[in-house]
């Protein structure tokens, strides 16, 4: 997230300390929200929460890890409604199986593990859905001296990397599945990140430009599951990408989409035929790769490009073509809802021709990092798949 200016500064004035409390039978929707709040986004994390509170969550079960900007803030809630819009007033729960003493490092892969673990044994539901809050960098983990990735903790100088985060929601999730995974941070509608979460879930929601400081519209996607809490996961995944899309509008570039994981495998194979095809007539179709992607939608890291658009371009030749739209119809099967901005705010760009999924597409070998390649481990998309075999080649020629 990008944080924005606020006319009225807002503090943690009053948390009770009450009772744990533990849901005993078995709901609908069971609704997480990992919120690492410990860096410069504190404000919009308390502005987010009192929108949770301000939906009055009594058929969800809606609960909330939040990580402050200072020591011994941690606080584990089930929200509680209330109209209250300067104070967080739901009750705490016990934290002691999801973090030990009284500050929580969100960048340790073991405590989204176990908040995850927690929620799911301790409010169990039909459906489960899981919000990733912070800054975020898609499948970034280094930018010269500066950490990237998700879940930033600016008091322990830690954050999850890709393969930390795959891993802690896979030790969490174990035999369940999350219905719903949603990503309230930047660059984060990647298509190497949803493949990774193939095993995981079935839906993602996230954004491939940068999000807005006030982040997901929480008050209107939680009142809605509220009046109808047999929502379908794929209604809600829709229903998020609609709220966010309304309430942004175009007044800054923005991007939504939510997509069908299952479609994943068959994707990739197109992505493979397509970097085959390109390796084995580099010589002959490098200026024009090249020109493509000089053209292609990108975003605040500008090697994050548009997949479909990508393939827009490159099916104009003829070596190429079939192979592009047949890719380009999976990217459509795959997006159940995708919406982004038509205006033009950025100097020198727009998202206009954003479709949903973003690929790692550097345009120089300066900004190719190593640990993208497959044999690095980093990414099992890179592992299993030819994207980075292709660019490799691309960038030596």
């Amino acid at each position: 997230m990008f944080t924005i200016a606020f006319a009225v500064a807002f503090s943690l004035l009053y948390i009770p300390v009450g009772s744990p409390i533990w849901f005993t039978g078995e709901d609908h929707w069971t609704f997480m929200v990992y919120l690492d709040a410990d860096n410069n986004l504190n404000d919009v994390g308390l502005i987010d929460m009192n929108e949770m509170e301000h939906a009055d969550p009594t058929k969800t079960n809606v609960l909330v890890l939040y990580d402050g900007p200072d020591s011994g803030d941690t606080h584990l809630t089930k929200v509680k409604g209330d109209d209250d819009p300067y104070s967080i007033n739901s009750p705490l729960l016990a934290h002691e199986e999801v973090w030990q003493g009284y500050e929580a490092n969100m960048g340790d892969p073991a405590v989204l593990a176990n908040f995850i673990k927690w929620s799911m044994r301790n409010y169990p539901a039909d459906n489960y859905a899981l919000v990733i809050w912070d800054h975020g960098s898609g499948i970034t983990e280094y930018q010269g001296n500066e950490s990237r990735g998700i879940a930033q903790d600016d008091t322990d100088h830690d954050f999850l990397s890709h393969s930390e985060l795959i891993e802690a929601l896979k030790e969490g999730v174990g035999d369940e599945r999350l219905e719903i995974i949603i990503f309230d941070a930047c660059l984060m509608g990647m298509v190497e990140l949803a493949y990774d979460l193939t095993d995981i879930a079935s839906y993602m929601v996230a954004s491939q430009e940068v999000v807005p400081g006030d982040g997901l519209p929480y008050y209107k996607v939680l009142k809605a599951l509220e009046e109808d809490h047999h929502m379908s996961p794929g209604t809600l995944s829709r229903k998020i990408v609609k709220e966010y899309d309304e309430y942004y509008g175009d007044a800054m570039d923005t991007t939504i989409s939510a997509v069908d994981i299952s479609r994943m495998d068959e994707l990739t194979l197109r992505i493979d035929e397509l970097a085959q095809l390109m390796i084995s007539n580099i010589d002959e179709i490098k200026p024009f790769i090249k020109e493509a992607r000089c053209q292609v939608q990108s975003y605040y890291y500008p090697y994050y490009v548009d997949l479909y658009h990508l393939c827009e371009l490159l099916s104009e030749d003829e070596n190429l073509g079939s192979c592009c739209s047949e890719l380009m119809v999976e990217i459509g099967r795959s997006m159940i809802a995708e919406r982004h901005s038509d205006s033009v705010w950025v100097e020198g760009g727009s998202v206009i021709d954003s479709h949903g999924l973003s690929i790692y597409f550097p345009a120089s070998s300066w900004e190719y990092f190593e640990y993208y390649d497959g044999e690095s481990g980093f990414l099992g998309f890179a592992v299993d798949h030819q994207w980075d075999e292709f660019l490799r080649v691309y960038l030596a020629c």
